[in-house]
C-alpha cells in the first residue's frame, strides 16, 4: 500500500508540475511576442525621425545650465534564463547625474517646473520629494522596516520621507511635434523615488539630488 500511495504520490507531482511548466511556457510565449511587437513596431522611419532630435532638460526654479540629453544605443535584452539572442538597439536618450547641482534643506525645494524640449505635455511641475504618513502602533516597525520617522505623540505616525530617483518618458510623434505619451519607469510610473533615511523621529535635513535618472524613448 505504501508503494501505491507513493507511486499515486508522484503522479500527481508529475501532474502539477507540467501544469507548471505549461503555464509558464504560455507565459513565456507570451512575453517573447510582446518583445518581439515592440520591436516591430520601433520602424527605421521613427529611428530615423528619433535620431535627429536634441533633447535639453532645464528647470526654472534655479539659474543652472540646462542639461543636454546624450543619445543611448546600447541593446535592450530580453530577460530569459533559456534566451540570450533576443535583442534589438533601441535609441534612447539619457543621463546620469545631478537635477539639482547644490544640496538643500529638506523644506527648500518640495516641486519645480521642469521643461524637456522640444517634447509637449510633459506633466508639470514635479514633485521632487514626498513624505507619507500612516499610522503605526510600533517605532520599531517604522524606523528599521521603513526607514521612516515615528512620532509618538497623538496617534503614533510614521512618516517616511522620499526623494525623486529617475524620469522616465515615452513620447510619440504626432506630425510636426513629439508629445509625451507615458511613463517607462516600473509600472508605467513617469516618476521614481526611492526612501530617504531618516533620524528616528525627525524628517532629513537635506536634499541632494545628485544621482537621478533621465531616460527618454
Amino acid at each position: 500500500l505504501p508503494l501505491v500511495l507513493g507511486c499515486l504520490g508522484f503522479a500527481a507531482l508529475g501532474r502539477y508540475e507540467s501544469g507548471q511548466s505549461e503555464e509558464k511556457h504560455v507565459l513565456r510565449e507570451s512575453s517573447i511576442s510582446a518583445f518581439n511587437s515592440s520591436v516591430l513596431a520601433w520602424t527605421s522611419q521613427h529611428y530615423i525621425a528619433f535620431q535627429e532630435l536634441t533633447f535639453v532638460v532645464s528647470h526654472l526654479h534655479t539659474d543652472d545650465i540646462p542639461i543636454e540629453l546624450p543619445a543611448n544605443t546600447e541593446p535592450e535584452y530580453f530577460s530569459d534564463k533559456s534566451t540570450d539572442y533576443l535583442a534589438y538597439p533601441p535609441l534612447k536618450y539619457s543621463y546620469h547625474g545631478p537635477l539639482v547641482p547644490d544640496v538643500v534643506d529638506w523644506e527648500e525645494m518640495t516641486m519645480t517646473d521642469v521643461h524637456f524640449e522640444p517634447i509637449e505635455g510633459v506633466p508639470s511641475p514635479i514633485e521632487l520629494s514626498k513624505s507619507t504618513t500612516t499610522n503605526l502602533a510600533n517605532w520599531k516597525q517604522c524606523y528599521y522596516g521603513r526607514k521612516g520617522a515615528y512620532q509618538i505623540k497623538g496617534n503614533h505616525t510614521c512618516t517616511v520621507h522620499t526623494k525623486l530617483k529617475s524620469i522616465c518618458m515615452l513620447i510619440e510623434n504626432q506630425g510636426k511635434k513629439w508629445v509625451f505619451a507615458g511613463g517607462c519607469n516600473d509600472n508605467g510610473n513617469f516618476l521614481s523615488y526611492e526612501v530617504v533615511p531618516c533620524s528616528r523621529d525627525a524628517p532629513p535635513r537635506t536634499l541632494s539630488l545628485q544621482s537621478v535618472d533621465i531616460t527618454i524613448r
